[in-house]
């Protein structure tokens, strides 16, 4: 992410789950901004393996509350 900007985006068919998704789309190494479904072990351990940061935004469902990451 040299300029902050989005640069490469995936998709894959509804019915592939998200792991075996993640390990085709999964680059080499920088960084994947992704929803909470991609914080389990597996995406971890694939993120782990392509020397991968992996963000993922996590809603904090009380009234007013901050966005955490």
């Amino acid at each position: 992410m040299q300029s902050g900007m989005i640069n490469k985006v995936a998709i894959t068919f509804a019915n592939v789950i998200d792991l075996k998704g993640f390990e085709r789309v999964a680059p080499k190494q920088g960084a994947v901004h992704a929803d909470k479904a991609y914080c389990d072990h597996n995406c971890q351990r694939v993120a782990k393996a392509n020397n991968l940061h992996l963000c993922a935004i996590k809603k904090n469902k009380r009234k007013g509350a901050p966005i955490s990451h």
